[in-house]
């Protein structure tokens, strides 16, 4: 590659051979020493430099310009068209008054279950139930997401996602939840208290009060069978009816 001097004397070569320009440069210096007064080849050169960049720089920088080669541009790839049908045909499976609640097996958000106040209702029904969050990419796949409410079905958790594949899905064979209703309409999130035992009237513990009209009173000792004797074996006096 020339140095910064191989180029400078290039230029004086060619500047030298064109004889014209060389006769008219001397002609015009013995004519600004003899019209100034001031035969100073120093000043005379700095009068021809700010010459120069007034006229001569801006020839210099076109013809710059003319000799850059131009950039080659390189063709943009025609990207094809992104196709999100599949979000839309995905929603529509959730779309809808009590369409977004599904059942999922219980290992399939068995990541929540430290921070979770709900697995105890998932244990016992041995099912879970998550609420659809939208269409997602994962991995460059098709998804869908669904959350898991780990705080009780009323308060949302976006954080808390599990995935299923968007063609699954589309298959339309989960489970929704019971007639459209959410966790809360079917209590699955409340502890089922056991019924109360009622005890049972002891058939032993009346008697028939003839003389009161067949009241039932409380007979506060029961009498053994065997202790009854061969009374109950006799006949009714039809008198007392």
């Amino acid at each position: 590659m020339a140095n910064n001097t191989d180029l400078v004397n290039n230029m004086s070569s060619v500047i030298s051979a064109d004889t014209a320009f060389v006769e008219a440069y001397t002609q015009l210096a013995n004519k600004v020493a003899l019209e100034t007064g001031d035969p100073s080849f120093a000043r005379f050169m700095q009068a021809m430099t700010q010459i120069s960049r007034e006229v001569i720089k801006p020839e210099i920088g076109s013809v710059k310009s003319a000799l850059k080669p131009e950039k080659v541009k390189k063709p943009k790839a025609d990207r094809a068209p992104v196709d999100n049908t599949w979000r839309s045909e995905q929603k529509d499976l959730f779309t809808g008054r009590g369409r977004q609640w599904i059942y999922v097996p219980i290992d399939s958000v068995e990541a929540f279950r430290e921070e979770s106040d709900v697995h105890q209702f998932f244990d016992a029904a041995d099912s879970a139930w998550v609420r659809y969050s939208g269409p997602r990419i994962e991995d460059g796949n098709k998804m869908a997401a669904f959350e898991v409410r780990t705080s009780g079905s009323k308060i949302s958790t976006p954080q808390n996602l599990i995935y299923l594949p968007h063609d699954e899905i589309m298959l339309n064979e989960f489970n929704r939840l019971e007639d459209g209703k959410t966790p809360h309409q079917l209590k699955l999130e409340e502890t089922q208290s056991e019924p109360e035992n009622e005890t049972p009237e002891d058939e032993e513990s009346a008697v028939i009060n003839l003389d009161g009209g067949g009241e039932l009173i409380p007979n506060e000792e029961s009498i053994p069978v065997e202790m009854l004797g061969d009374e109950e074996e006799e006949d009714l006096d039809d008198s007392i009816f």
